[in-house]
């Protein structure tokens, strides 16, 4: 599967802040929580075109799965079971106001949320066997959803028998669990229900943990990916090359 140079319309995910205006003495309005929502994610699509700068470089690897391939994960170390996202789900797992929070985790959760507005479907959600809590959160897209994956800016158009796993989520409460490892590999699998062969997932080249998680989950390297942002986000263009498992950190 041979990939070109692409060019997005528009930049890729775009990351969000936490939402600093407190509107204590606004009259009781039913529109009020809109404004605030549309208002709250208009600052961040300014702060992440800010953030980009005129230039701006990241290296990625295109991780794949072949789900045709036996394929044994490594368990995690709590039961879990996976199913299909609902509507109240992310308030559950990536509340927007938790003072507590540390500022950086503030904006993953924020950057998340804005992925999740902009997919809408094909999330997964796994739960905690022990207690019914939600311990992680992941999107899955099929080719048919390309015209999507392009406004997102930073994927390839994929192949008919190719799916994307994307934007993983684990809250901190579950993390050391080995839950990012064995739920990529049930949500995986998921892709063959609509005829996908392969399944690719993108990391960062100096992102060494997520690189392990993703091939304990039975994903190995197979393009590199180098992405240029211009222009404070406007023009994004990726440029892709082989890769394998000599390219790989050891």
């Amino acid at each position: 599967m041979g990939y070109e140079v692409s060019q997005s319309e528009q930049p890729g995910l775009e990351m969000g802040q936490k939402d600093a205006a407190r509107w204590h003495n606004q009259p009781s309005s039913p529109h009020l929580p809109r404004t605030q929502d549309w208002l709250r994610k208009q600052r961040g699509r300014l702060a992440s075109r800010l953030a980009m700068g005129l230039i701006s470089s990241q290296s990625r690897y295109a991780l794949r799965r072949d789900l045709e391939l036996q394929f044994a994960p490594r368990p995690a170390k709590i039961p879990i079971t996976v199913r299909p996202l609902c509507a109240d789900d992310l308030d559950l797992l990536m509340p927007q106001d938790y003072p507590s929070r540390s500022f950086d985790e503030q904006q993953e959760i924020a950057w998340r949320r804005s992925f999740a507005d902009t997919v809408g479907s094909g999330g997964y959600v796994v739960i905690d066997g022990r207690d019914g809590r939600l311990c992680y959160v992941q999107w899955l897209l099929g080719a048919w959803q390309n015209d999507l994956i392009r406004r997102l800016g930073g994927f390839p158009r994929l192949d008919e028998d190719t799916a994307l796993l994307e934007n993983a989520y684990t809250p901190p409460s579950h993390r050391g669990l080995g839950t990012m490892s064995a739920a990529m590999a049930l949500i995986a699998e998921r892709a063959a229900s609509f005829g996908a062969r392969y399944v690719l997932t993108f990391v960062g080249t100096d992102n060494v943990a997520s690189l392990k998680g993703c091939q304990r989950a039975g994903f190995e390297v197979h393009l590199i990916q180098r992405r240029l942002r211009m222009g404070y986000g406007l023009i994004d263009v990726s440029l892709y090359r082989k890769g394998g498992v000599s390219d790989a950190p050891k």
